[in-house]
């Protein structure tokens, strides 16, 4: 993986800022992406392998880097990635969010549950529901501690009540 920047100055909102390009050795169909609470670290989810990998950020826009070696092709550095936690198969990860506390809630497509996994990546409990596949999951409300989970199979919208405020991704 590795960053490229598009436009590093004049940045239009709705337009993508960089890229990163995930080497098909190394990840199997990244999916769901998240930031913890802090701003520190983007999360990255692996729905092929059901892993779930924490990529430090060393300042806005660019990720903590490794010298991968000379390969032809590719560039020197890679981003730093470390194995944050699994889903159980046949669950694959799908869509995720984070709430204030830094856990994760994964909708671990195939099983009809949202995994919950502390920051440190400790799966904690699971949220179950009707449907076996669910695609996404994200926090609002009034006070934004209602959960909405995606159930494709069903093809509707759940609503849960969540113990904790979600993450806010931006101020209202």
């Amino acid at each position: 993986m590795w960053p490229s920047l598009l436009r590093p100055a004049g940045r239009q909102p709705g337009q993508a800022v960089a890229v990163l390009f995930l080497p098909a050795q190394r990840h199997r169909l990244p999916n769901g992406i998240a930031l913890t609470p802090d701003g520190a670290t983007l999360i990255v989810l692996e729905s092929l392998t059901s892993r779930v990998w924490a990529l430090p950020i060393e300042r806005p826009g660019t990720l903590a880097q490794v010298d991968a070696g000379a390969r032809a092709g590719a560039p020197r550095a890679w981003p730093v990635a470390a194995l944050l936690t699994t889903v159980p198969q046949p669950a694959a990860p799908d869509g995720m969010c984070v709430d204030e506390a830094g856990n994760l809630l994964i909708c671990a497509h195939n099983s009809g549950v949202v995994s919950v996994h502390a920051p440190n990546g400790t799966p904690l409990s699971q949220i179950a529901v009707e449907d076996r596949r669910l695609t996404n999951c994200c926090f609002g409300g009034n006070d934004f501690q209602t959960l909405y989970i995606t159930e494709s199979g069903l093809g509707r919208v759940v609503m849960v009540r969540w113990e904790r405020p979600g993450l806010r991704l931006y101020d209202r």
